[in-house]
């Protein structure tokens, strides 16, 4: 199943979807996840992708560093970006079991992603 189908096939999803992308009010919104995750205590893990084209790793590190949570960034593989539930959910459920259960996350994955493969939705 392509979860990325809607995106390839239908010029209006790929336009809505940029337009509010674009429109996005970001330092609003990352104020309010910041405030938000300052009274998270609970172990947390951000699966972020590597080839995300909206949101940077100095961006993603410099949100981190002034967090007193107990976050972990676990860099998803090249290939998956923005949306890793979309990109890959087989290996971000591997990673996501992996943190839950105490595992190491960062332990060579089972699931092969292919290094040519496309990440996310190309708007």
């Amino acid at each position: 199943k392509n979860l990325q189908k809607p995106y390839e096939s239908s010029e209006d999803a790929r336009v809505a979807f940029e337009t509010i992308m674009e429109s996005l009010d970001f330092d609003g919104l990352l104020k309010k996840v910041s405030s938000s995750a300052e009274r998270f205590k609970k172990k947390a893990l951000i699966a972020w992708g590597v080839d995300d084209k909206y949101l940077d790793l100095n961006t993603v590190l410099n949100w981190l560093e002034y967090k007193p949570t107990s976050m972990k960034l676990f860099g998803m593989p090249a290939s998956i970006g923005h949306f890793p539930q979309m990109d890959y959910p087989e290996q971000l459920v591997e990673t996501i079991t992996r943190f839950v259960e105490d595992k190491d996350v960062e332990a060579p994955s089972d699931i092969s992603v292919p290094a040519s493969a496309p990440a996310g939705p190309d708007f």
